[in-house]
């Protein structure tokens, strides 16, 4: 996988992730309720557990396979 492509991966990742974080945290407030549990909950709906099991043809976007990429960005607190 190219560059480009990982960066592409990544910026949709983050949109919808984003998006699925507002929307549900919009919920949230309708109904007089923290948006940061609605936000977790809407994290726990993208991962696999609920997203593969309802959505496995768009499971493509949390392909394991793009997690190289962020090695660098992930290690950053492991300073030795």
């Amino acid at each position: 996988m190219t560059h480009a492509e990982l960066a592409g991966t990544l910026l949709l990742q983050l949109v919808v992730l984003l998006l699925a974080c507002r929307a549900v945290g919009w919920i949230a407030s309708k109904f007089q309720q923290p948006e940061v549990i609605a936000e977790m909950i809407a994290g726990f709906v993208l991962g696999p557990s609920v997203f593969g099991l309802f959505a496995p043809d768009l499971s493509y976007v949390w392909q394991r396979s793009h997690e190289p990429a962020l090695d660098p960005a992930l290690s950053a607190d492991r300073l030795s």
